[in-house]
């Protein structure tokens, strides 16, 4: 498994950095549901909280929050632009395709939705983890078997 230090050690951007967003990431996913819509503001205001008591510079909480953190999804354009961004979107789009967050998805999403409505939420979903998310040729073609098995799955 690539964690977000080691994908930022492999790809040359600090591993320690790296490694709070992570984690400020996953802080956030703790304290409120994902799909809130004040979710992104939230797990910003909490991560640059946190860095700041901690004793992080201003250059990299801008890093950690503006770049990895606000960017790490890849809606439309918006890309992160520096290595440890890119390593907790690449990181992020891992742990989707190759563990079991998408079955899990399934499964809790068929409470409320239609097969038709979770493959129209599901398949742009796995678009963007691989194509949109993972910055690295050689972590794409390494995920690629994962990829392929989730299309046919929700296809």
């Amino acid at each position: 498994a690539h964690s977000h230090r080691n994908l930022a050690e492999t790809y040359a951007g600090s591993s320690e950095l790296a490694e709070a967003a992570g984690l400020f990431h996953e802080i956030a996913e703790a304290a409120m549901k994902h799909e809130d819509p004040k979710h992104e503001e939230r797990s910003v205001e909490i991560a640059r909280e946190l860095l700041t008591k901690t004793g992080y510079t201003p250059e990299e909480i801008v890093i950690v929050v503006d770049d990895a953190i606000a960017k790490h999804s890849c809606h439309g354009s918006v890309r992160p632009s520096t290595p440890e961004g890119k390593a907790l979107a690449a990181g992020d789009a891992l742990t989707h395709l190759t563990g079991d967050f998408y079955m899990v998805a399934e499964k809790r999403r068929k409470q409320f939705q239609t097969d038709e409505e979770i493959r129209a939420w599901v398949l742009p979903k796995i678009e963007r983890d691989f194509a949109g998310k993972i910055a690295y040729d050689d972590l794409r073609d390494e995920v690629r078997p994962d990829y392929e098995r989730l299309k046919k799955h929700f296809s």
